[in-house]
């Protein structure tokens, strides 16, 4: 005798009854960040997506992408990021369990850097540049590491080798033969620093190359002074600026640089 009866096993168990995907709002849904990290040419923020829907949804139903309305979950997620957030971060993933929000940093450039006016600092051969734009305040939560500072700066250096400004925003500060002479070009030149406190890129120029301009600079100017004292005609003293070029022009900057570590380093 068999131990089920045909009866029993021919019995038709009542399967599971799910009702038609649940649609969401703002409040039935909050992001808890979990970490921000660079992704290839893209700078990223992970949150973990918490659900709860209101109403009278049964609870006994698992939340999954198979029952959720997955455009009202993507307008709920967009919906618990601030204002200022919404116009440079892209929701580029998510589902119930994750969100990863995407910087857009070409656009936030482009408006950062509009209308653009660096600062200089003769003394120090420093350039500052104050953006019109703050980042979104999705990006100044990390404190204990700095990703977001290193994207934005290296961004920052592209953009300027990109669009050639260097070529303008270093003409007071650099000679242009000079520049053209470090084949490593103005990206080596500088220490470059971006403070997200104050949104600010700073570019100082290394002291190898400023010994190399002061050098330069110092030897025309000896030059200068023993015409003057000469009482050499004013169109032999404007020569200064020329003889300035020259020594620039012949400078090289290995040598250089093998010259001060060993002379003063």
């Amino acid at each position: 005798m068999p131990l089920l009866s045909t009866k029993l096993t021919h019995r038709n168990f009542p399967s599971p009854e799910y009702s038609k995907r649940i649609t969401l709002n703002k409040e039935d849904v909050s992001l808890d960040r979990l970490f921000s990290k660079t992704n290839g040419k893209d700078f990223e923020v992970h949150f973990a997506v918490l659900i709860n829907p209101r109403g009278s949804n049964n609870p006994a139903v698992p939340l999954s992408p198979s029952n959720i309305n997955l455009t009202s979950l993507r307008t709920s997620l967009i919906s618990n990021i601030r204002e200022p957030d919404k116009k440079y971060m892209i929701l580029s993933n998510f589902d119930t369990r994750k969100a990863v929000f995407t910087f857009n940093h070409k656009k936030w450039l482009d408006d950062a850097t509009s209308r653009l006016k660096p600062k200089t600092e003769i003394s120090r051969f420093r350039r500052d540049f104050k953006f019109n734009v703050s980042p979104p305040p999705m990006l100044l939560t990390d404190y204990v590491s700095k990703p977001i500072e290193e994207f934005i700066l290296k961004k920052f250096i592209e953009w300027l080798e990109s669009k050639r400004k260097e070529v303008t925003y270093f003409k007071y500060l650099i000679p242009d033969n000079f520049r053209q002479n470090i084949r490593s070009g103005i990206r080596a030149m500088f220490d470059w620093e971006y403070d997200k406190q104050w949104n600010v890129v700073s570019a100082v120029l290394r002291p190898e190359y400023i010994l190399a301009l002061l050098y330069a600079t110092g030897v025309a100017m000896n030059e200068y002074k023993r015409l003057r004292d000469k009482d050499i005609q004013d169109s032999q003293r404007r020569l200064f600026s020329d003889k300035v070029k020259k020594n620039i022009k012949q400078f090289d900057r290995k040598k250089w640089e093998k010259f001060v570590k060993k002379g003063f380093i």
